[in-house]
């Protein structure tokens, strides 16, 4: 329990650190899809959600989908999906308007080893 309560706190610095790196935008009214996929349970997922602000879900299954039309009107509408995994190989993506932006991997588990897909 204080594990995932220490890793989904980690996730959770980590995007909101990511919010403020230049990067490609999603412009308001685009579809964006983050994917994650894991062969183990994501012990943390963090997004930016429709409006641009950071969620965190603890204890989530894989894989994860999450989908919804932008609605950040910022001048600097980033996206970003982190995962921190349990088991032992990790993906995240993340898709505007059906076209990948980013996906990365990773090998491992823990903080050490989360995954981060930002555009």
């Amino acid at each position: 329990m204080v594990t995932t309560k220490f890793a989904a706190a980690g996730a959770l610095l980590v995007g909101a650190a990511l919010l403020t790196a230049p990067g490609a935008q999603a412009a308001s009214g685009d579809a964006v899809v983050y994917t994650v996929t894991s062969d183990g349970p994501l012990a943390a997922i963090s997004y930016s959600d429709a409006t641009g602000t950071t969620q965190v879900l603890p204890n989530q299954t894989s894989p994860w989908t999450l989908s919804f039309t932008s609605k950040d009107t910022s001048s600097t509408p980033l996206l970003i999906v982190t995962a921190v995994p349990t088991g032992k190989q990790t993906t995240c993506t993340i898709s505007v308007n059906g076209t990948v932006k980013d996906t990365k991997s990773t090998t491992g588990s823990g903080e050490s080893a989360q995954v981060i897909c930002n555009t």
